[in-house]
């Protein structure tokens, strides 16, 4: 759940992680209006943005301020609807000031910080001026210890909101919704690292007993739902996993390994598992290299190659709006030649950046993971000589 704005043409904009991984949503406006499965036309994984609709409602389209002067100190409002249980809910508002501003350079947005209270449910809500301006689009509640909300600027928005409409979002961070159809109840896995995964959905009625099993010790198999919470009671590393469908929404199977090199092994489900191909999964990389990728799924690593001569010296570095970790690896081993956290700092002091020289010639794995296990996040990996 989560809120939206509607602008101009009968768009509804609202975060990504909003409407992730779905194709149409149910929206409902405050005077009981509802569209049951209004389209989820395209989304912006990187700066977290999506659009809806168009839909044609008796309400007021809304202006984004693309010229409205704010400041530290000034009074502002968020609007949306935080930790809404209701089907027809009734929006909230909570009061704030406006404490500082926050540049995010690499994707052009400025960020509006402010003590309004943020919750749940209140991602793709208004910022709103005393004059009721619209001054944003929230989406980043809780950062820092203290709550504060960051709200993406309107005068960073109306550019972004005009290339989404029109189809222009960058390469990867407009992904397609997941569609589950179709697969099998056996399906063969080759897993060419330690590092790598194999991830398949599956999507049954709630109430259905799945069991999911795979054929050797070597391997371990984990089921999540699409927000990456665990749906069995098993807690450690297991071979075999059942559980009862609880959530009418897709479910993602990994198959990992707990061996160095390539590996191979079955997976043998009650119900049938639709193989999830990772676009950026054995990229190869080289230097001078700026690859947009995405976290498609919760808890997945991505694992790019990158060949590098001995004594060459690349510069690694992860920038989005999550906490990326970065590792530097070879095919045959399960400890990391290197790795960062949040060297790079970024917006929040998080970006992950890594410099490394090579000790050998040889092809390397560059893995690109998410601390805070959210999916449908985007992110920009760059490769740099020296």
């Amino acid at each position: 759940m989560g809120s939206g704005v509607l602008v101009e043409g009968g768009w509804i904009v609202t975060n990504a992680h909003v409407v992730w991984p779905f194709d149409r949503v149910r929206v409902v406006f405050p005077d009981g209006t509802e569209i049951p499965g209004a389209p989820v036309v395209r989304s912006d994984m990187y700066r977290d943005l999506a659009i809806v609709g168009p839909v044609t409602v008796d309400a007021p389209q809304l202006e984004l301020a693309v010229e409205a002067e704010y400041g530290v100190g000034d009074t502002v409002y968020l609007i949306g609807y935080p930790g809404e249980v209701e089907e027809f809910p009734t929006p909230a508002i909570t009061q704030g000031v406006i404490s500082r501003v926050r540049e995010w350079r690499p994707a052009g947005i400025t960020f509006i910080q402010t003590d309004a209270l943020i919750a749940g449910g209140q991602s793709g809500g208004a910022l709103v001026s005393a004059q009721g301006e619209v001054l944003g689009v929230s989406g980043l509640g809780g950062f820092s210890e203290s709550n504060f909300a960051l709200v993406a600027a309107s005068e960073d928005l109306g550019g972004v909101l005009d290339d989404l409409v029109a189809g222009l979002t960058p390469d990867r961070f407009d992904i397609t919704p997941f569609v589950v159809a179709g697969g099998s109840t056996e399906q063969d896995v080759s897993l060419a690292s330690y590092w790598h995964d194999a991830i398949f959905m599956l999507r049954e009625p709630v109430g259905t007993t799945v069991s999911i099993e795979v054929g050797d010790e070597d391997h371990d198999v984990v089921v999540t739902d699409s927000l990456g919470y665990g749906v069995t009671a098993e807690t450690e590393p297991t071979t075999s996993v059942e559980f009862v469908v609880e959530y009418n929404e897709p479910h993602f199977v990994f198959v990992t390994s707990r061996v160095p090199g390539a590996t191979t092994t079955t997976v043998t489900s009650s119900h049938p598992l639709v193989p999830f191909i990772d676009p950026d999964d054995d990229v190869v990389l080289t230097p001078g290299d700026a690859y947009n990728g995405v976290i498609d799924v919760s808890g997945e690593y991505d694992v790019f190659r990158l060949p590098l001569f001995e004594g060459e010296t690349v510069r690694l570095t992860v920038d989005g709006l999550f906490d990326p970790t970065l590792y530097l690896d070879q095919v045959g081993t399960d400890e990391p030649l290197a790795f960062d956290f949040d060297s790079g700092g970024g917006l929040f002091g998080t970006d992950a950046l890594l410099t490394y020289t090579a000790l050998a010639a040889g092809d390397y794995l560059v893995v690109v993971a998410d601390e805070m296990l959210q999916a449908g996040s985007g992110y920009r990996l760059t490769v740099e000589s020296g």
